[in-house]
Parts: C-alpha cells; sequence; structure tokens
C-alpha cells in the first residue's frame, strides 16, 4: 500500500498560488489560507487574467475560413473590374466610331470604287 505524504501534492501547491482558481482540497483539509483571504478588503476580490481555451482545430478552421472569405472577395472583386473594364473599352471603341461619321464611311485605300481589289488605276505612272 502506498504511503499518504504529509506535504501536499505539486498541482495542489500550483492551485493554491493562483488566487483566482478555487481552492484545492488540501488547503480546506488544514484550515489553511483560502483565496479570499489574500484578497484586498478595499479593492475587492482580485481577478487574474482570463484566459480562453480554444482547441487548435477550431484555430485552423477560422484560419481556412478567413482564407477562403479573402479569396472569395478577391474573385468577386475581379470579375466586377473586369466588367468595368469591358464597359469602359466599348465605350471607347463606340466613340472612335462616332467620331469618324461611323463605319460606313471608312474604305479600304487598296480597293478601287467599283468594289474590286486591284492593280493601280491606268493611266497612273509607277515610280521609276
Amino acid at each position: 500500500m502506498a504511503k499518504r505524504h504529509v506535504h501536499p501534492a505539486l498541482y495542489e501547491i500550483i492551485r493554491s498560488k493562483n488566487p483566482g482558481r478555487s481552492t484545492p482540497s488540501f488547503a480546506a483539509e488544514t484550515g489553511g489560507p483560502t483565496p479570499a483571504a489574500h484578497a484586498d478588503p478595499v479593492a475587492g476580490p482580485v481577478a487574474g487574467p482570463t484566459t480562453v481555451r480554444v482547441p487548435i482545430g477550431y484555430l485552423w478552421l477560422a484560419a481556412a475560413l478567413v482564407v477562403v472569405a479573402l479569396a472569395g472577395i478577391y474573385m468577386v472583386g475581379y470579375s466586377l473590374g473586369e466588367r468595368a473594364a469591358d464597359r469602359r473599352r466599348a465605350q471607347f471603341l463606340e466613340d472612335r466610331v462616332g467620331a469618324l461619321g461611323g463605319l460606313d464611311q471608312v474604305s479600304d485605300p487598296l480597293v478601287n470604287d467599283s468594289g474590286r481589289s486591284g492593280s493601280p488605276a491606268a493611266g497612273s505612272t509607277g515610280p521609276g
């Protein structure tokens, strides 16, 4: 059979040093000081820093959601910018065609008046 030691267990000593935590069973058995005895009567009970324990899986999930959200925002912004650029390009081309007086008046200089592609007009002399 194991002997019961007179000294408290290590985890009970660590807990008794933190006033924000519950008292260990050893302090209650021996009549030792409780955390309330260490509190300042003027300032009230002193609360230690609050810790929030979050499983690592939740942190990975939150990080993945942030990455997916950023990728989605980028894709939406890119498609909106692409559509705006297409509209500006179409407006620019429309303005250029309007400034030229329409596509009907644009003629190819290599096609003569009859609409046939051809050789230089008769009677013109070439270089030389």
